[in-house]
């Protein structure tokens, strides 16, 4: 599979696909635009890691989730062990996402 390279400049282009994708296949989860917003988080701010190094397997999920408590300790969020479990739980859908897309692609 080709590399993903999601940026500053691209962003809010697989922000909005994802949002659109949830609300077609998961209507009952609700807010769909603040996990979009959290899977962006890595890519607008500097965590020393990001969305990329997992959805183009260079991490693990399980590595992305302990990154992201790291990161939370570091900078002093209130629960980073919850706050990491939210941006873990955010990830798979965006997994589950660019891999129904690049399929999709590839049906083409």
């Amino acid at each position: 599979m080709m590399e993903i390279n999601i940026t500053k400049l691209n962003k809010r282009e697989y922000k909005d696909s994802f949002v659109t994708w949830m609300e077609e296949k998961y209507p009952n989860i609700k807010r769909p635009d603040i996990m979009g917003s959290n899977i962006m988080y890595s890519i607008n701010r500097d965590c020393g890691f990001s969305i990329n190094d997992l959805i183009n397997n260079r991490i693990t999920l399980d590595t992305y989730r302990d990154k992201y408590e790291a990161y939370f300790e570091t900078i002093h969020r209130k629960s980073p062990k919850g706050h990491a479990n939210v941006h873990k739980w955010n990830a798979q859908y965006f997994i589950e996402f660019i891999n129904d897309v690049q399929i999709k692609k590839h049906q083409i």
